[in-house]
Parts: C-alpha cells; sequence; structure tokens
C-alpha cells in the first residue's frame, strides 16, 4: 500500500508541475490552424521565446544530470540523460526551424512560416513534458508540497438504478435455464 501512495504522490505531483508550467508558459495554439492566426512578427517574437524556454530546460536538465552524477546515483543518471538525448534533439530541430521561418518570412512563404512555427511550437510542448519527466527522474516531483484540491462533479444524466442487478421482468425466458450435467468430450480437431 506504501508504494502505491508514493506513485499516487508521484503522478499528482507531475500533474500539477505540468500544470503550473503550462500556465506560465504564452498560451500557443500549437495547430497548423493556430498559426494562421497570429502575424508573422508574433510568430517570430513566440518561437524566439519557445527556444529560450527549451534552452531553459535544457540548463535545468543539465544541473539535474550533475546532481545525479554528484550523488553517484545511475539510475537517475540514466533516466536524465534519456530525457536530455530527446531535449537535444528538439532544440536544434527548433532552433533550424526558426531560421527556416525567417527566411520564409522574409520570402512571404505564409504556408512554409506556419509550418516551421508549428514544428517549434510543438517541441517546445514536448520540452516541458520532458521537463516534468527529468523532474520525476530526479524524485523532485515527491517533494511538492502545495495545497492539492479535488473535485468531483456528477453528470445529472447518470442513471440511479444500478444496471448490474439482473431485473426477472426484462429476460427473455421465463424459466432459468439449467447448465447441462455432462459436457461432451473435446477432441483435438475441434
Amino acid at each position: 500500500m506504501g508504494r502505491f501512495k508514493t506513485l499516487l504522490a508521484v503522478v499528482g505531483a507531475g500533474v500539477l508541475l505540468a500544470a503550473t508550467a503550462s500556465a506560465q508558459a504564452p498560451a500557443i495554439d500549437r495547430t497548423y490552424e493556430g498559426a494562421e492566426k497570429l502575424s508573422t512578427n508574433e510568430k517570430i517574437e513566440l518561437a524566439g521565446k519557445s527556444i529560450q524556454q527549451m534552452k531553459d530546460v535544457l540548463a535545468a536538465s543539465l544541473e539535474r544530470l550533475k546532481t545525479a552524477r554528484e550523488e553517484k546515483d545511475m539510475v537517475r543518471v540514466n533516466c536524465v540523460s534519456d530525457r536530455l538525448a530527446t531535449l537535444k534533439g528538439l532544440l536544434k530541430i527548433s532552433e533550424q526551424a526558426e531560421v527556416g521561418l525567417r527566411e520564409a518570412a522574409a520570402r512571404k512563404d505564409g504556408e512554409l512560416v506556419n509550418h516551421e512555427f508549428t514544428k517549434i511550437s510543438l517541441a517546445r510542448a514536448r520540452a516541458e513534458n520532458l521537463r516534468v519527466q527529468v523532474d520525476a527522474c530526479v524524485g523532485e516531483a515527491n517533494f511538492y508540497t502545495g495545497d492539492l484540491q479535488s473535485e468531483m462533479n456528477v453528470d445529472d444524466d447518470i442513471r440511479d438504478d444500478d444496471p448490474s442487478l439482473i431485473n426477472e421482468d426484462l429476460l427473455p425466458f421465463s424459466e432459468p435455464i439449467e447448465p447441462p450435467d455432462r459436457l461432451p468430450p473435446m477432441s483435438p480437431n475441434t
């Protein structure tokens, strides 16, 4: 039961950390259609901010890796290293996409601008997810001390009766079916 509570605490804290991170980051519609709603200058500005946020996540993750190495905790080192490799790849893709975005903006190619901006937006969302995973690797998620609130909403359309109970009036037959006394032998061909 203790492991279950620990797992529950880690998952809950991870969700709260992700919610906090997304609340702090500027809201970006990560779809191509969302990109079409912004001006080219807004896309360039948001792309730069997104890349900076990814660099901040990379720096924080490198600190986590350093701490795990100092503690000689190979499980944490491997966990953080895996996420760092993905994070570095996302950052490289995003930096290349930013160059492509600026070039497309100079050529006034709106479709390519939207495409490159969408790549950066998706990479930033994935980087935030990786940040939460890195925190979970080193146990930061276990130390969340904020207030937890849970809210339960019950839909008014839910049935009042218990559908698992058998209602004799609804059965298509009047007498109960009896199982056979003996089943026929099974042959390997059937």
